[in-house]
């Protein structure tokens, strides 16, 4: 049996009330491929679920969407901020990446293509993931045995 190929492994977290992951490796031909997808709940214990998946996985890295300084009539933004701190806390060498920045039209059909069938929250988290990797092919490929 020939072993495995190499791949790079990518988090990805879209923080909130309902926060999807998705983790998605890069094999050498640079075509992603999802392989665990979810959503926790704000009442779950986010940043540990996350640790530990992590700890399971073994993402390379963790790129997370950062979370909106204000949503007007929101009564749930203290609760983002503080989430956001714990994220941290727990990935303190994470990449952030801005809201909506990474909503452009080939990342969006690609989320919902690898996402099919599944919650706006895990899509999105696709999405930041896809979004990451276009601006880092050589880092990814340089990473690859």
């Amino acid at each position: 049996m020939s072993p495995e190929p190499p791949v790079y492994r990518i988090m990805g977290v879209d923080p909130g009330i309902t926060t999807g992951f998705a983790i998605l490796d890069y094999p050498g031909d640079g075509r992603p491929v999802s392989i665990f997808l979810g959503e926790l709940f704000i009442k779950d214990d986010v940043p540990n679920a996350l640790r530990l998946l992590a700890e399971e996985w073994s993402p390379h890295v963790v790129v997370v969407e950062d979370t909106p300084k204000f949503i007007s009539g929101f009564k749930g933004i203290q609760q983002l901020h503080t989430l956001r701190s714990e994220i941290n806390a727990v990935f303190p060498s994470l990449s952030w990446i801005t809201p909506g920045v990474w909503k452009i039209p080939p990342v969006l059909e690609m989320a919902s293509f690898l996402g099919v069938g599944k919650g706006p929250h895990i899509r999105d988290a696709i999405g930041i993931t896809l979004f990451w990797s276009m601006f880092r092919e050589k880092e990814i490929a340089s990473d690859l045995p």
